[in-house]
């Protein structure tokens, strides 16, 4: 294969593949040519990311390069790209926030004396919007949308940990409303669906939260407010 093929081969990449040296510069780009997915980021090449990225987002790159390149496995990292993350946008128009997975692995040369790495950014925000919407779903009572016994017991687990090393209060109030199960069996075998008395209930519980608690539909008729940093006595 000649050097006119492996450039063809190269700009046919269907994912962006940067060139990045220690310093941040971008040194080359190849692929990522479908505008379905991707911005022109010809315009990149020979700029420095604390030229186009703000001065966060500049560190959280340079520090993915450098992890690169002292350990020299490949790095996979997921990471989200919105307009004010940039200083001057490279491309025309306001995008949404744009979610990427992206590969780092060092190479074994130098360029302008420099050690370099490959920074393959595959665009994921479909993928992460699915996930999203699953996490969401899994953790949540169809219903009434509250946080589910799923998502409360995970996060019990979570701060009795916290608890155990670091002494940090966390209080759970349940409330438990009798005959509620019932009531909402007769409604469902008549065929007269209603959210009207499961969302006074959730209203009139939610006046009792905390700023940092959060409820959750334990079981059928048992809600519950999980609270952080607060005692007993002080709930």
């Amino acid at each position: 294969m000649d050097l006119k093929n492996m450039q063809a081969v190269l700009d046919a990449l269907p994912d962006p593949a940067f060139i990045l040296s220690k310093s941040g510069k971008y040194v080359a780009l190849f692929g990522g040519k479908d505008s379905r997915y991707y911005h022109d980021g010809s315009a990149l090449v020979g700029r420095l990311l604390s030229e186009v990225l703000n001065a966060s987002k500049t560190q959280y790159f340079i520090s993915k390069i450098e992890e690169a390149l002292h350990s020299k496995d490949m790095i996979v990292e997921e990471y989200a790209l919105k307009d004010e993350d940039f200083i001057a946008l490279p491309y025309e128009n306001e995008q949404e926030t744009i979610w990427y997975e992206g590969r780092v692995k060092s190479l074994d040369f130098l360029v302008e004396g420099e050690p370099v790495v490959l920074w393959v950014a595959t665009n994921i925000s479909k993928r992460y919007q699915l996930e999203t919407q699953l996490r969401f779903l899994s953790n949540t009572d169809e219903l009434t949308g509250l946080y589910n016994r799923r998502r409360l017991e995970k996060d019990l687990a979570v701060h009795f940990a916290n608890f155990k090393r670091y002494k940090s209060p966390t209080s759970v109030l349940m409330l438990d409303l009798d005959n509620l199960k019932m009531h909402f069996y007769e409604i469902f075998y008549e065929e007269k669906v209603k959210n009207e008395d499961i969302n006074y209930i959730e209203k009139e519980f939610n006046n009792l939260m905390l700023e940092d608690g959060y409820k959750t539909l334990f079981n059928f008729q048992q809600f519950k407010e999980f609270v952080k940093s607060v005692t007993r006595e002080e709930n």
